[in-house]
């Protein structure tokens, strides 16, 4: 840009008696003295300057850069609408059905009742262990049953939960060798049928709830060799029957409400002991 020098500028008076603008001041003028105000004074008229004599003018080049085009890449998804319903459904546990004693072949059908009975009486579904009970097709693999030649010669299953009252049907059972069912909660009396198992040798209803009189049918098990009735609530006497049982070992009728207390001992040879004493009832 080219630099500027000190100068005078003056717009013209459009008529007589205007104001002359100057930097000199301003002075009023008639047209009939403009010419000798000229002549005194060194006046410069220049018009606007034209925009490129005092102003340099940039023009701005603008360069449009074409960038290569994005590539982009379209998948093609296909929408499909979700017509699933979410139902909640309960899991109920599948339960094994048991066909029954009709299809069971291991034992006669009257045991295998028998079985099923002492199940049902005993509260079984309430046992701390009832695996295979109602379940297996075979009654000898129910937990607690042992078997031999085609009959149950064991029932053991102390400690397990029974309640209830002993079945009488346990009768049936004529081949049972062992019957353990002490630390339970097993009430009632106990059943004259136990008389019926003549192939018994233990017997053991201690730690139990049974209530009432010694049965004197047990003194027909004549295998038994021991008889374990103590903790339990039996009233009465010891049965004078129980003379008879000559394979008698150790008999133990304690912690009773028996009304004598009595030693008797077998006419087994054999027996070590026969611990009879009972605990006196109040009054007695």
């Amino acid at each position: 840009m080219l630099p500027s020098s000190p100068r005078r500028t003056s717009r013209w008076p459009q008529t007589p008696g205007s104001v002359v603008e100057s930097e000199a001041g301003v002075v009023f003028v008639s047209l009939a003295a403009g010419v000798a105000f000229l002549a005194r004074t060194p006046w410069v008229f220049t018009p606007n300057p034209p925009p490129s004599t005092y102003a340099t003018t940039t023009t701005l080049k603008i360069v449009q850069q074409r960038l290569p085009p994005v590539q982009t890449t379209t998948t093609a998804t296909t929408q499909v609408p979700d017509t699933t319903r979410v139902v909640a459904v309960p899991v109920q546990p599948v339960a094994s059905v048991w066909p029954g004693c009709a299809t069971q072949s291991s034992i006669s059908q009257v045991e295998c009742d028998t079985l099923v009975t002492f199940y049902d009486a005993t509260g079984g579904d309430g046992w701390t262990n009832r695996t295979g009970w109602l379940v297996e097709d075979d009654p000898c693999d129910w937990v607690g049953v042992t078997c031999a030649d085609g009959s149950v010669t064991g029932l053991v299953l102390f400690d397990n939960l029974l309640s209830g009252s002993i079945p009488p049907e346990l009768g049936n059972l004529t081949n049972l060798q062992s019957l353990q069912i002490y630390f339970n909660r097993l009430t009632g009396p106990i059943p004259p049928e136990l008389g019926s198992l003549t192939n018994l040798t233990s017997l053991d209803l201690s730690s139990n709830q049974l209530i009432g009189s010694i049965p004197p049918e047990l003194g027909k098990l004549t295998s038994v060799n021991l008889l374990i009735l103590t903790r339990n609530q039996l009233s009465g006497s010891i049965p004078p029957e129980f003379g008879n049982l000559t394979s008698l070992e150790i008999l133990d009728t304690s912690d009773n409400q028996l009304s004598e207390v009595s030693r008797q001992r077998s006419s087994n040879s054999k027996a070590r002991w026969c611990l009879c004493s009972s605990q006196v009832r109040p009054g007695v």
